[in-house]
């Protein structure tokens, strides 16, 4: 208590922009801990947000302003480390889920423009080749020279060659590459490679949230369904599901990747897993001659193939 007559002296208040939990302290020191460990100081991690002076920076990585969802990409940009990742730590799970529903309208609005048609199969470029004429082959899945800057092209071979091509806007295939790493089900491994690969991949995609932000896409487009996402985040919020809350939220993000298109769907999963994924159904007659999981083949994608710039 203070003496009588003497005011008490007003306690400093604690600004925050979100909310304080151990989970953020932990991920705040993880970026304190790499920042310095590359050598960057807190002077450059200003410069590289904007900030005139390390005044601010410094009150993040102590704390004494926790960081929102939106502040933790930057930060974690600035500081050489994946994004999603500090998200994820962060336990900013709804957030993650939106940025990916986020990506996959930003691709949508793609197609819009491109006049692109996407269903389970992928995209087909009808009337792009209707007017340029079309391919050897006949193959509508493969995009025009226009337009193969803004479109993932998916190779998947099985034993007699070339089984499938799966063309998506990059935004969307990234969303649908990000949730197919992050949600492994059913016992999936990830391959060694999927890692580093999905490092790299969530640095080119914190490049598109910006623009994700404010993508255009007209109510009368449908783009998959968007209820799965809006069950993956209720189940977040009820904590009798205990350690089977991720394995019931990575159903449901499955089943949102093969709403949005669900041959780009089985490509990820061939591509980022051991054994998890195949495009079709096993035929019978060969299920004992043979493994089945080597009936189909595809290249581990490259994080460089989802750059885009500003006239993309």
């Amino acid at each position: 208590m203070c003496p009588a007559g003497e005011p008490k002296k007003p306690r400093k208040p604690y600004r925050h922009r979100g909310r304080a939990t151990i989970e953020n302290y932990k991920v705040m020191r993880w970026l304190d801990h790499e920042r310095e460990r590359q050598g960057i100081s807190l002077r450059e991690v200003a410069r590289r947000l904007g900030y005139r002076n390390a005044t601010r920076v410094g009150q993040y990585f102590q704390q004494r302003i926790v960081a929102g969802p939106d502040m933790l990409v930057r930060l974690a940009v600035a500081v050489n480390v994946s994004p999603i990742d500090a998200l994820w730590n962060a336990r900013h799970y709804p957030t993650v889920l939106e940025y990916l529903n986020k990506l996959c309208r930003f691709g949508a609005s793609w197609a819009y423009e491109d006049r692109v048609d996407i269903d389970s199969q992928g995209a087909i470029f009808t009337l792009q080749y209707s007017e340029i004429g079309f391919p050897p082959g006949g193959d509508l899945r493969m995009p025009p020279p226009n337009l193969r800057h803004r479109y993932h092209i998916a190779t998947v071979c099985n034993s007699a060659g070339i089984l499938r091509i799966i063309s998506l806007p990059k935004p969307m295939a990234c969303a649908i590459l990000l949730a197919i790493a992050l949600f492994q089900r059913r016992g999936d491994k990830l391959r060694p490679e999927t890692t580093p690969f999905y490092e790299k991949l969530s640095f080119a995609v914190a490049k598109m949230i910006p623009a994700a932000e404010v993508a255009h896409l007209p109510s009368n487009v449908g783009v998959g369904s968007y209820k799965p996402i809006k069950d993956a985040q209720a189940v977040f919020q009820y904590r009798f599901y205990g350690a089977m809350r991720l394995a019931i939220v990575g159903e449901y993000m499955h089943q949102w990747c093969d709403f949005v298109c669900k041959n780009y769907a089985e490509y990820a999963r061939l591509a980022l897993y051991k054994q998890g994924g195949f495009l079709g159904e096993p035929v019978e007659s060969n299920m004992f001659d043979e493994d089945i999981w080597k009936w189909q083949r595809t290249a581990m994608p490259s994080a460089e193939d989802f750059q885009i710039d500003e006239n993309t």
